[in-house]
């Protein structure tokens, strides 16, 4: 029995996305928080590390295209990609579900969000920058004071443009930035904190 088990795990190969697991239930919400348009961007993250984890993120991004009618795997992949669309569905407001209940494919909803809500807010931009220019330790925790610092950065950086650099050229500018947050860190830190600054 045991190696019939054996030979019947080998031949599953976990890394083709049309595989389904026990645990890949269409009911489910994939995020904590659902979708409503104005926390897209850490909806958006959330969701992609979530399809990633059930490597089903390529249905989404369009790099497994459905297969021809009568294909061996086309009824597969209408079976995976309707449960990632449930998924989508699910990880919506209940107002924004009613939008998006009449495409077919989980592509087709993912696109719909994508130009709805992925664009440069300048007015949220300007809210960020004007929170970071204004925050100061006061009598928050270092540790709290650093985690809303922190926080902020992170939603800026989500709203800066995407960059494909793989030639490690970005690197200098990347390290540049983060020298700036440590900077800004710790010119906001009380007095109490000015033998670190130095």
């Amino acid at each position: 029995f045991s190696f019939i088990l054996s030979l019947v795990m080998a031949t599953i190969d976990d890394s083709n996305p049309l595989i389904f697991h026990s645990f890949d239930n269409p009911g489910i919400a994939l995020v904590s928080h659902p979708l409503t348009g104005e926390n897209y961007n850490s909806w958006k993250k959330e969701m992609c590390m979530a399809l990633h984890g059930k490597n089903k993120y390529r249905f989404v991004h369009g790099s497994i295209l459905e297969p021809t009618l009568g294909h061996s795997t086309h009824a597969l992949w209408h079976r995976n990609d309707s449960i990632v669309s449930s998924w989508l569905l699910n990880s919506l407001s209940k107002e924004m579900q009613v939008s998006i209940l009449h495409y077919s494919f989980a592509k087709a909803i993912w696109d719909d969000l994508k130009e709805r809500f992925e664009k440069h807010n300048g007015p949220l931009i300007f809210q960020l920058k004007h929170e970071l220019i204004t925050l100061q330790q006061g009598s928050m925790f270092v540790s709290s004071f650093y985690s809303k610092l922190h926080s902020l950065w992170e939603s800026l950086s989500e709203l800066k443009p995407s960059h494909s650099c793989t030639c490690g050229g970005i690197k200098p500018w990347c390290d540049f930035e983060q020298l700036e947050y440590a900077m800004q860190f710790l010119m906001e830190l009380n007095e109490s904190f000015s033998t670190i600054r130095g």
